[in-house]
């Protein structure tokens, strides 16, 4: 599994970075480059999530999935939405981050995009300003490995465009993907890739 990362609370600055901002590695010009973007009115259809991973792991297919949790208010009901991100081909933009590794580009379904803005007019409702530990934004990415055995680290960086910024901003650089993955738990995780299950590189 790539990261299971998680940002508490919905007073957000950028609605899909948000998850995996709160793990630390997200650099000072990411943040600030975050200023330029209101959540709430940038396009979804310009969302675009870039993941760079070594060869020996690949994403599944239809596994790259956004999710939003929205606890019960007084007078609103506890909420769920759960969004698989559509792989989407890689363009010139994507070649001048200068990545050497396999990249995979991700998007809101068009099909998605209503449900999305729907969520999106949701969060104004459930924000009162206040952080709150009981709403949760998560980004949940699985993979597959493309060998028996798997080295102790796995980087992998993740990187975020809107139509606010000109270029990709990295969000994570070069993780351990293996950080949290014991031995007897890497078939779990990390199952062997087949033509089934997993993306193919971009050529």
């Amino acid at each position: 599994m790539f990261q299971g990362s998680r940002s508490r609370g919905v007073g957000y600055s950028l609605l899909l970075v948000a998850s995996t901002a709160s793990c630390g590695y997200t650099p000072l010009s990411t943040m600030n480059a975050l200023d330029d973007i209101n959540p709430l009115t940038t396009p979804a259809e310009s969302l675009r999530v870039m993941v760079a991973v070594p060869p020996v792991i690949r994403p599944q297919k239809d596994a790259i999935h956004l999710m939003m949790k929205f606890a019960k208010t007084e007078t609103l009901p506890e909420k769920r939405y759960d969004f698989v991100l559509q792989r989407t081909p890689r363009t010139p933009v994507e070649m001048r981050v200068g990545e050497k590794r396999p990249i995979y580009v991700f998007r809101i379904n068009p099909k998605d995009v209503s449900r999305f803005n729907a969520m999106r007019k949701a969060a104004e409702k459930y924000d009162d300003g206040k952080d709150d530990d009981d709403n949760d934004l998560s980004i949940d990415a699985n993979a597959c490995r493309m060998t028996q055995t798997m080295p102790a680290k796995v980087p992998m960086s993740v990187y975020l465009k809107t139509a606010e910024l000109d270029d990709y901003v990295v969000v994570v650089k070069n993780i351990n993907a293996m950080e949290d993955t014991a031995p007897d738990e890497i078939d779990e995780d990390f199952p062997l890739c087949t033509s089934e299950n997993s993306e193919t590189p971009a050529k």
